[in-house]
């Protein structure tokens, strides 16, 4: 007997600690945080506030009342055997009514914001649409001068690589040509009678110099006698047979003196004796002389060419 009540006895003060424990999760459960009523719009502000404040009222009572049934739970069961009349009253409330209005308000809020992007959004792209178009003819203007341009860069890259192509074949043809201007200096001084005016070479070619400086100012003489002569050095090279062709020259003696024009003549005449025919066109009768005396007016060979002079003064 005394087994069964001490078991009875220990089951009721579990039931006690039980139910202090549900009332006290009821009384954390409704500790509850509010929002600010600035997070709200102008609108929704102020029946927020209004209804926060009955809930929060509510809430203070109904925690209190939790409380003062939990200390009557433990003035019972540090009584157990002692009647102890329960005089606490539940408090009157409309805290479900109040949380209600707040829910209804915190949705019409998310209503209009979720409206209030989809406002945004639709004006966003309003705009877009308008400054795209807008903007569309100049995009597809400068679009166009883009791929212009880059057809002209394109094609000036191109023109530039072919120049660059042909400037380093100029210059592999210069600096093969640069062992020939002291032949070219040989042949001044054979031609002029005299060595004053020389070709010097360069990084990219000649220049011409007189007396070692640079000759600003040549005679009709100097110039034709330096024509002449790289004229003469065109003969020698291997893409023109000059057994095979024809040679015209047109009074290569032009302005030089009467010293100057027998090794003028000579000089022709070693160069271009070889020559399947050969034009002479002069206007100086003492040059025209010596080619006279040279082809002999008839049927006069050299070696094997064949020499004929005729009143045009030809040689074939």
């Amino acid at each position: 007997m005394e087994g069964h009540f001490n078991d009875r006895y220990i089951q009721f003060i579990d039931e006690i600690d039980a139910l202090t424990q549900e009332l006290h999760n009821y009384n954390q459960s409704i500790k509850i945080t509010f929002r600010s009523k600035n997070d709200f719009y102008p609108e929704f502000s102020e029946d927020y506030e209004k209804n926060r404040d009955l809930l929060e009222r509510d809430l203070d009572n109904l925690s209190n009342y939790l409380i003062s049934l939990s200390n009557e739970l433990e003035e019972k069961k540090k009584n157990p055997f002692k009647k102890i009349p329960l005089v606490i009253e539940e408090p009157e409330h409309d805290a479900l009514k109040n949380l209600d209005n707040i829910n209804g308000l915190i949705e019409q809020h998310n209503l209009r914001t979720q409206n209030f992007l989809e406002v945004v959004e639709t004006n966003s792209q309003i705009i877009e649409e308008s400054f795209v178009a807008e903007k569309l003819d100049d995009y597809r203007a400068l679009n166009n001068k883009i791929i212009e341009l880059q057809r002209s860069i394109a094609s000036l890259r191109n023109s530039l690589h072919e120049n660059q192509t042909n400037t380093e074949i100029l210059e592999k043809e210069i600096i093969l040509h640069r062992p020939a201007a002291d032949e070219i200096n040989d042949d001044l001084f054979r031609y002029l009678g005299r060595d004053e005016i020389k070709l010097e070479t360069k990084e990219n070619g000649y220049q011409i110099t007189r007396y070692g400086k640079l000759a600003t100012e040549l005679s009709e003489g100097e110039k034709t006698a330096i024509s002449f002569i790289y004229f003469l050095k065109k003969l020698k090279e291997k893409e023109f047979k000059i057994e095979e062709g024809i040679v015209v020259i047109d009074d290569p003696i032009s302005s030089l003196d009467s010293n100057s024009l027998h090794n003028a003549f000579e000089f022709m005449k070693n160069r271009t004796v070889l020559a399947s025919q050969l034009f002479v066109l002069t206007h100086n009768f003492s040059f025209l002389r010596e080619v006279n005396n040279w082809f002999n007016f008839e049927n006069i060979f050299y070696e094997d060419s064949k020499c004929r002079f005729s009143n045009n003064s030809t040689k074939k």
